[in-house]
Order: C-alpha cells, then sequence, then structure tokens
C-alpha cells in the first residue's frame, strides 16, 4: 500500500478550495452585469425620444428578458456538458460585444439585434445556478439566495447610476461604461477560476 502524501493532499484541497471560492464570489456578480445590461437595455427604450436614442423601439424594452428567460433551460443543460466557467466567459464576451453595439447603433434593427445578443447572455445566471448546485450541493440553496440578491443589486445599481451617467455623458458612453465591470468580471474568472481545480475540490 502507497503512503499517505498528507502535505500533498492538503496542499492540492487548499488550491482546490480557493478555486472554488473565487469563483463563488464572481458568479454572482457576472450575473449582476447581466442583469445590469438588461435594465440598461429597457431604461433606454422606453425613454427613447428624451435624449435617448429615438431608433430604439420602444416596445422592445422586454425583449432581453423574454429571450433569456429561454435560453436558461438550454444554457442550464449545456453548463452540465461543459465546464460552467466557461460557459460564463463566452456569454460575457458575447454582452461585451453587445453593449458596444449599442453604444454605437444608429438603426432600429441594430437596437434588436443587441436585445437578442443581452437576452442569450441570461444563460449566465443558468449557468451560475448549474455550477454552484454542481460544485456546493450541500450549500448551494443559500448560494442562490446570495445569488438572486445579487441580481436585485446589479438592477437597483443599473437603475440609479444610468440617469446619472446618460445626463453627464450621453447614453452611448452609458453603454460603453457597463463593458468595465463586465471586462472586470470576465478576466478574474479567467485568471482565478480552474474549473480543474474546482472539480477536485466538490469531490
Amino acid at each position: 500500500m502507497p503512503p499517505f502524501d498528507l502535505q500533498h493532499t492538503s496542499t492540492e484541497d487548499e488550491k482546490g478550495g480557493y478555486h472554488l471560492l473565487a469563483s463563488l464570489l464572481l458568479v454572482p456578480l457576472a450575473c449582476a452585469a447581466v442583469i445590469a445590461g438588461w435594465v440598461l437595455y429597457a431604461m433606454l427604450a422606453i425613454a427613447a425620444g428624451e435624449g435617448y436614442p429615438d431608433a430604439l423601439p420602444t416596445s422592445t424594452f422586454a425583449l432581453p428578458i423574454a429571450i433569456g428567460a429561454v435560453v436558461m433551460w438550454p444554457a442550464y443543460g449545456l453548463s452540465k456538458h461543459m465546464h460552467a466557467c466557461w460557459l460564463i466567459q463566452a456569454l460575457l464576451a458575447l454582452q461585451s460585444i453587445a453593449l458596444a453595439w449599442l453604444g454605437a447603433a444608429q438603426q432600429p434593427w441594430e437596437f434588436v439585434v443587441v436585445a437578442l445578443g443581452l437576452g442569450i447572455v441570461g444563460g449566465v445566471i443558468s449557468a451560475s445556478v448549474a455550477h454552484i448546485r454542481e460544485r456546493t450541493p450541500q450549500h448551494w440553496g443559500g448560494l442562490v439566495v446570495g445569488l438572486h440578491v445579487a441580481l436585485l443589486a446589479g438592477g437597483g445599481l443599473s437603475w440609479l447610476l444610468v440617469p446619472m451617467v446618460s445626463q453627464a455623458y450621453g447614453w452611448r458612453v452609458t453603454a460603453w461604461s457597463l463593458m468595465l465591470p463586465v471586462a472586470i468580471v470576465m478576466l478574474l474568472l479567467w485568471l482565478f477560476v480552474d474549473p480543474a481545480e474546482i472539480r477536485a475540490a466538490s469531490r
């Protein structure tokens, strides 16, 4: 029987726990960024014509949310067959592209395409739930509650900041400024979260 290497096992567990903790801190922030994008689009659509984009169809204010609700189920299933963190990073990259296009859009069809992209990004929420449920099955209920708090925080923060930033710098800068937190969360997930280490730590 081979000797049991206690020091090596402890180091691996500590490293895996670090990656798991980092992912559980960053995943709610990713969800908050998604909700912030939805709130931003809805506010721009509802206020269209009042210093906001005239070409943005008001009737599409809830389009990202509707598409996101449809996409959540496929994203949840997909996250079970691949690393959820990778899926979250890919969707956050899509959100950055959608926000960049939102700030530059001129025609109604462009805003509809942006709404489609922001809606698809809603898969981050269900992928995050799948990630939490798989990695910490004994505590996932409480963490999901924390996830919903992060969603509310993202929506509330966007609701407060969008009017102020829009009045000071314009609605296009508001859309582009939201790319910064999205990019930061995506970068932190890439730097500090190793799905292989998380999988080992959760066993």
